[in-house]
């Protein structure tokens, strides 16, 4: 089942013709066949859509925090190293309130690396 559902992702991501799509980075030679057969759905999506759900995210997330109480913690970016992360919790996902998760939001503070982590 897991395999069916890989061919048809595929197939339908190889039909796309938007600039940028997963058959022009193949033909010319970004991707290789090997690495398109083990692509998650956000990579195999063309440059166009992947770039405005990165910017969906980070809309969501400035939202999240200009609403949700945030305080410092004693965790390390990932990124830079540097201590002192903020931590914010706010309700995340879904479009009914019971569909909505809590989640813990950390921004560097000297780098502004952002995560979330579902709770």
């Amino acid at each position: 089942a897991a395999y069916r559902k890989n061919v048809r992702r595929l197939l339908a991501n190889l039909q796309g013709t938007q600039e940028g799509s997963i058959v022009d980075r193949v033909l010319s030679g970004v991707v290789s066949a090997r690495r398109l057969a083990k692509m998650s759905q956000e990579e195999l999506a063309p440059t166009v859509m992947r770039e405005e759900r990165k910017r969906r995210r980070e809309e969501e997330l400035s939202a999240i925090e200009k609403y949700a109480r945030a305080d410092v913690s004693d965790e390390k970016c990932p990124q830079c190293g540097t201590e002192g992360m903020t931590v914010s919790v706010a309700r995340v996902g879904g479009t009914y309130a019971e569909e909505r998760q809590q989640a813990l939001l950390y921004r560097c503070t000297s780098c502004s690396y952002t995560s979330r982590d579902a709770g």
